[in-house]
């Protein structure tokens, strides 16, 4: 799953419009960062992880285990 900003800047590799995302024009970065510890500055080129939908993909992940190994939210 890619936030508005990833698929604006057509990061799949799909390709199916202009890149118009925060690598590019800027038009949508929302998500790119998200302001905190994990996610605390704007960097569309960032590998670490720290990206806003690489942390947010990252919570997902970890509550979908959560789930399956729980039966249920923490």
């Amino acid at each position: 799953v890619m936030t508005h900003g990833e698929a604006a800047d057509n990061e799949d590799g799909i390709e199916p419009h202009e890149a118009y995302g925060p690598r590019t024009t800027c038009e949508r970065w929302d998500l790119e960062y998200l302001g905190t510890l994990e996610s605390p500055k704007f960097h569309p080129w960032s590998m670490d992880g720290g990206r806003g939908g690489d942390v947010l993909r990252g919570k997902a992940n970890w509550y979908r285990q959560y789930w399956k190994d729980n039966g249920g939210t923490p």
